[in-house]
């Protein structure tokens, strides 16, 4: 039997695992999930669920100290509650951009300067805004645009840094790794930041998950994952 396992960088990972394992008051907890619901645009990065896991460090550290509370008491679900009460966590399009952008930097590819936002003749405002402040521009929305990414017609040609959409647009799955027998995907390992069902949820933001399949489709991979997906790859 012919086997093929393809991971995503070093790089890439590590960025992963500073999300999966922070450092705050001498517990390591995983990044929570925060989104930009109330649609801030002046605020920082870091309040718009699209910080740095150094970042979201540094300013729960802060926002302890401003407010003079010793974290080292709490425990790790106040921890949590505090982060996400403070707009501190991470969302879907985050972490995926702040993994990809680790990645492609190994290859000498500026992620920010090949995905396109808005033209500027469209838009010449939020083109400027979209230069200055990429990251809080790019959505799932625009990593799944045709001028960012091409839909794969198979799962079985899906490869580390490609993505899983769901049909919505709403949500983006990034897929670190495939084990292939006999050329057939037969699992498939993924990460991201999906949002919480519950508005009482003060737990891990953050999973990494790998499905077994035993039909290498999207439909079995979305039964299993309870979702619909469409898999798409950046064009550069």
């Amino acid at each position: 039997m012919e086997k093929e396992v393809l991971n995503i960088s070093a790089t890439g990972q590590k960025i992963i695992d500073s999300y999966l394992n922070m450092s705050i008051a001498g517990k390591v907890i995983t990044c929570p999930y925060y989104t930009n619901l109330k649609k801030e645009r002046a605020a920082l990065k870091v309040f718009l669920g699209k910080g740095s896991a150094q970042e979201i460090i540094n300013e729960t550290k802060f926002l302890s100290q401003k407010e003079n509370i010793d974290l080292a008491r709490f425990s790790e679900e106040r921890l949590y509650r505090f982060m996400v009460e403070n707009n501190l966590g991470i969302d879907c399009s985050g972490l995926t951009i702040h993994i990809l952008k680790a990645a492609y930097k190994e290859k000498s590819i500026n992620l920010f300067k090949k995905i396109k936002v808005v033209s500027f003749l469209k838009n010449p405002w939020r083109w400027l805004v979209s230069q200055l402040r990429p990251i809080e521009n790019i959505s799932v929305r625009i990593l799944a645009d045709g001028k960012n990414s091409f839909l794969l017609k198979s799962l079985n040609d899906a490869l580390p840094n490609d993505l899983l959409i769901r049909t919505n647009l709403r949500h983006v799955y990034l897929i670190t790794k495939t084990e292939k027998e006999n050329g057939i995907i037969k699992k498939i390992s993924f990460v991201h930041a999906p949002r919480p069902k519950r508005p009482d949820y003060f737990g891990p933001g953050i999973f990494q998950k790998t499905v077994i399949l035993k039909n290498n489709s999207l439909k079995e991979l979305g039964e299993k994952i309870n979702d619909e997906v469409i898999v798409k790859r950046l064009k550069f």
